[in-house]
């Protein structure tokens, strides 16, 4: 597909998710949309996500199994090498101890999940910009970030899938670092391989292990149909600590679950703070409407005296506004307005 019409502004989202074996089964999980965060998934469009890419449906089951083999024959390994050594105690130790972890202690874990996506706008423009048929962006970016894997991480990209069923199509992939170490004996002088082991470890493929380098490669692989690499955040930071200036903030990328429980509690505090000046602005409105119906009772009493249609007499320790002429004693008086003059300022009465 020829790229040069396409808009450019578009960068290639690469991401690395650390991932350690005992994940795997809620990975699945959510692969077959059985558990995890389903909220945003489309059901209807989830059949159109297809098999895997790379790897078989029982991937993530091979891969417990082989990560299983690995403890075991570095274990028997071990044991094998101490008994040669005659290192009777070392081996009752390690005996209690038991297996180790084919990997060394990490905070990201000894594998990766890998996202390859775009913003959704651009997979939307199929017919806008080519007449194509629907999902052709989405075939294209896809083949193109398989073999952008298969390129960069060969066997150890163990599983691949695409979905179809969220906001914007994107690769799903897991890679399994497999290394050889070797094993010196310890505290010699002169470091020397006497061993070796099968282990996990990400540092043994460039692109995890420089991820701006990753970055490069696939704003470059994917230059072909217009897109564009991600911001330089890492390169800004480190050129404004140079200068000894405040660096940009650093992106940290949430789980999605974690993203949408700050949005709920966000969405609900804003909620709340809307309600709350409702509220106010309600009790406002009728202390305004309150004083309003006070300030014409005030002017109709005030006018009222003003035209002499009213006068004032003291009874009963009230105020009352009475009519100016007295009727006939043989007519039945007339109404007497009875007002509760203590409510208002007496000042604005005397003035008139």
């Amino acid at each position: 597909m020829d790229g040069s019409s396409i808009r450019t502004d578009y960068p290639v989202v690469l991401r690395f998710e650390g991932l350690y074996p005992h994940q795997l089964a809620g990975y699945e999980s959510h692969r077959l949309r059985k558990g995890g965060d389903l909220n945003n998934i489309d059901r209807s469009r989830t059949k159109l996500n297809g098999p895997p890419l790379i790897g078989s449906e029982d991937w993530a089951a091979r891969t417990l199994e082989e990560i299983r083999e690995m403890t075991t024959e570095n274990f028997a390994a071990e044991l094998e090498s101490l008994e040669k050594r005659r290192r009777k105690k070392d081996v009752e130790r390690r005996v209690v101890e038991g297996p180790k972890q084919p990997w060394r202690a990490t905070r990201h874990g000894p594998m990766r999940e890998v996202i390859l996506t775009v913003n959704k706008d651009w997979f939307d423009g199929d017919a806008v910009f080519f007449g194509e048929n629907q999902g052709q962006r989405e075939d294209d970016f896809g083949i193109r970030a398989i073999t952008w894997l298969k390129k960069n991480f060969g066997d150890d990209v163990i599983h691949a899938r695409a979905d179809r069923d969220e906001a914007a199509y994107h690769i799903h992939a897991v890679i399994m670092p497999r290394a050889i170490v070797e094993i010196a004996k310890p505290k010699a002088k002169v470091p020397t391989a006497t061993a070796t082991r099968r282990m996990l470890q990400p540092s043994i493929h460039p692109l995890i292990k420089d991820y701006e380098a990753a970055q490069d490669s696939v704003g470059h692989w994917f230059s072909d149909l217009g897109l564009v690499r991600g911001e330089r955040r890492a390169a800004a930071i480190r050129e404004a600590q140079e200068n000894g200036e405040e660096p940009p903030k650093r992106r940290h990328h949430a789980k999605t679950w974690k993203w949408r429980a700050e949005q709920e509690l966000r969405l609900k505090a804003e909620a709340k703070a809307i309600e709350t000046d409702r509220v106010a602005l309600d009790d406002r409105a009728k202390q305004v409407a309150e004083r309003e119906a006070e300030a014409e009772t005030v002017l109709a009493v005030a006018e009222g005296i003003t035209s002499g249609a009213f006068v004032a007499r003291d009874e009963d320790s009230e105020v009352e506004l009475i009519d100016a002429v007295e009727p006939p004693a043989s007519q039945t008086p007339g109404p007497t307005l009875r007002v509760d003059l203590s409510r208002f300022d007496a000042a604005p009465l005397i003035a008139f």
